[in-house]
């Protein structure tokens, strides 16, 4: 299983051998671990990705993919210590959110899904009046393949993008259309799915 989205991850740029994100054990995950990986991409880009979600659940004794998706955030800024990151900080919490909702992570799997978590520890420009910080999940990607398969089955790769606070509000006031909206001036913005935390919000 890990082999196997080891190997798919090494498709898509230099997986960081020598970063470590300690693993999280216990929690919601299949298989009672929270594990990210650090991918190093052209253009100064660098991936971030969930690495357990689609673990077999260790209370089954028949194989799976667990909840069938991975979540991936990609910046093109500097991250430093990219274990204190704030790119890390928001995929750890978008993965514990879609890990102990199963209403969550249906949605996820067909259409665009807003999502807000705590903004703690995160940078001030993606802060929300109420602390928290907004996300996009499931905008499509030129650059990132939607799904790979594994031994057990087809796995969605869902991309997380970070709003800005006025693009949150945007989205909440408009729902779906806002939505669709909101990913269409991305596109056309030449943003796609990249997240940063210094940028012009596209409302």
């Amino acid at each position: 299983m890990d082999a196997a989205r080891e190997a798919f991850w090494r498709t898509l740029g230099r997986l960081d051998e020598e970063a470590i994100i300690p693993i999280v054990v216990g929690g919601s995950w299949p298989a009672r671990r929270q594990v990210w990986r650090i991918i190093h991409r052209p253009g100064g880009r660098t991936l971030l990705v969930t690495d357990g979600l689609s673990d077999f659940f260790v209370d089954r004794s028949e194989p799976s993919v667990g909840f069938g998706l991975e979540l991936a955030l990609e910046t093109n800024e500097p991250l430093g210590d990219v274990e204190k990151s704030w790119p890390l900080l928001l995929l750890e919490r978008v993965g514990n959110e879609i890990a102990e909702h199963e209403s969550v992570r249906e949605k996820v799997k067909v259409n665009f899904l807003s999502m807000e978590v705590s903004g703690q520890g995160m940078p001030e420009p993606l802060l929300t009046k109420e602390g928290r910080v907004g996300g996009l999940l499931g905008m499509e990607s030129s650059t990132l393949p939607g799904r790979f398969t594994m031994p057990a089955g087809e796995v969605r790769l869902i991309t997380v993008k970070v709003l800005m606070p006025v693009e949150l509000a945007y989205l909440l006031e408009n729902g779906k259309r806002g939505r669709e909206e909101l990913v269409r001036r991305f596109c056309q913005a030449g943003q796609g799915h990249l997240s940063r935390t210094w940028r012009q919000p596209v409302v």
